[in-house]
């Protein structure tokens, strides 16, 4: 787990967002001028050329799509959740408070019943037929409110942005983490990454208007200014990427800090301190409490 806890807001995670910030603005632009006649540039290019050049640029397209949509993945299902449980309220009469879960608070019975209406609303010709008879359906549905739950409990804790910082490949490690060792992910990340807390905060409102199909921001981030994330030296202040620039924008030093390496990180492990010691923080060092690491599994 600190491994990832530190992969958030990290380069291939910030990476991802400006791929995903790039294709946001082209397919908005795509579809804003839909109908308007584009000239060719490569006319008179060798039909192979021509080719090849289409090619090249429909998997560039997909690059940029599949990390926008890798985005969307995990919003679509942290909103799903959100409705799961606005669903279950309504058909069972009874309030949840903010924070709690619905299984503390919603009798088996009473959630196996909404459930099953949920499902046969999704899937109407198993109406008054018990989920089990519908096994592979059912199976997926479970499977899904169960990511779901997870990627819903991520954004409550900390905000919206922070589903737009996470390294491509993630979603498969994070839907599989059992949803009792989320507290013990969500201290790591505030003790050891507590960049990615802030950094997710100032983007919340670009990713909440990505999910709902709005306009992209006409002011870009300076990360929306770079070709690749690897044109930033190591280092480099991470909350100063997603700040509002103007073209021109030359970037401030690096920052450094006093970190602290938590209990459980190999020492030998250069990947691990090399992430440790080179991720910026505002504010005042995080000390990890004493013990805090033991009886964790931390891989």
């Amino acid at each position: 787990m600190i491994t990832q806890s530190l992969a958030l807001g990290g380069r291939d995670a910030l990476e991802n967002f400006r791929q995903a910030c790039s294709y946001w603005r082209k397919d908005y632009t795509s579809k804003a001028s839909q109908g308007v006649a584009v000239v060719s540039t490569s006319e008179k290019l060798h039909p192979a050329l021509q080719r090849f050049s289409r090619a090249y640029h429909d998997a560039k397209s997909t690059t940029l799509r599949r990390a926008a949509l890798d985005v969307l993945h995990r919003m679509n299902l942290a909103h799903l959740y959100g409705v799961y449980l606005e669903t279950l309220q309504e058909l069972t009469g009874r309030s949840l408070d903010t924070g709690a879960r619905a299984r503390d608070v919603f009798a088996a019975d009473a959630c196996d019943v909404a459930k099953n209406q949920m499902f046969w609303a999704c899937y109407p010709k198993f109406l008054g037929r018990p989920r089990s008879s519908a096994t592979g359906y059912d199976q997926k549905f479970r499977t899904m409110l169960t990511h779901a739950e997870k990627w819903h409990t991520l954004r409550e804790t900390f905000s919206w942005g922070i589903l737009a910082l996470i390294p491509q490949g993630t979603n498969t490690w994070y839907e599989k983490l059992p949803l009792v060792n989320f507290p013990i992910f969500s201290l790591l990340i505030r003790a050891i990454n507590p960049d990615v807390v802030i950094m997710g905060e100032m983007i919340s409102g670009r990713v909440f208007s990505l999910w709902r199909g709005d306009a992209p921001p006409e002011q870009l981030l300076y990360l929306e200014h770079l070709k690749t994330i690897d044109e930033i030296p190591s280092g480099t202040n991470p909350l100063q990427l997603l700040e509002e620039v103007n073209v021109g924008y030359t970037i401030r030093a690096p920052i450094g800090r006093a970190v602290t390496i938590p209990v459980g990180v190999d020492e030998n492990n250069t990947a691990a301190l090399g992430a440790v010691l080179a991720g910026p923080s505002q504010g005042d060092e995080y000390h990890v409490p004493d013990g805090f690491f033991d009886g964790i599994n931390c891989v």
